[in-house]
């Protein structure tokens, strides 16, 4: 739940909390869960749901109260051409809430190749917001944000190729 908020955070970052706060004992974690923020992890390698659910989140004001806005854009604008209609109407509709100074002219049922188009735009155009984080090295981790104050592009790539297409019926 912590994370449904704290997009930007990882699932260890959680534990963590949890086990201070609680005495939770601390579950056994892969590197991803230690490291990724949840939010960001979900958004590139989950199942359809998973991916629908966090283009959701990322439109509403208390994770962005909790995370910060800025990187959204950019991981967001990988969604806009999911294989999912569902996923990329939720991502489109929280691409518009960000503030942006030119809005995007976005048809979630567009045709694939112009999808890609808007998808590149977006990502261009977000990518900016996304590198702007400064903070301690694990929130920049946690975001994907390499040493060098980029976006980390192979594991992003990673991530991304190992998203989970398994057929679902959402149910909206």
């Amino acid at each position: 739940a912590c994370n449904l908020c704290h997009l930007d955070k990882s699932l260890g970052w959680s534990a963590d909390r949890l086990t201070a706060w609680d005495g939770q004992p601390r579950p056994e974690l892969s590197r991803d869960e230690e490291e990724i923020g949840e939010g960001i992890r979900w958004t590139l390698s989950g199942d359809a749901q998973q991916r629908a659910m966090m283009a959701w989140h990322m439109g509403e004001p208390e994770p962005k109260q909790a995370s910060g806005d800025a990187w959204m854009g950019y991981f967001l604008g990988h969604l806009l051409d999911d294989p999912y209609p569902a996923v990329r109407y939720r991502a489109g509709h929280s691409l518009a809430k960000l503030s942006a100074e030119k809005p995007l002219a976005y048809d979630f049922l567009d045709a694939p190749a112009e999808r890609a188009r808007i998808r590149r735009e977006a990502m261009a155009y977000w990518r900016a917001g996304a590198e702007k984080l400064r903070g301690p090295g694990e929130d920049r981790r946690a975001r994907l944000i390499a040493a060098d104050g980029r976006l980390d592009e192979a594991e992003i790539e990673r991530l991304a190729k190992a998203r989970d297409d398994r057929a679902m019926d959402l149910r909206e």
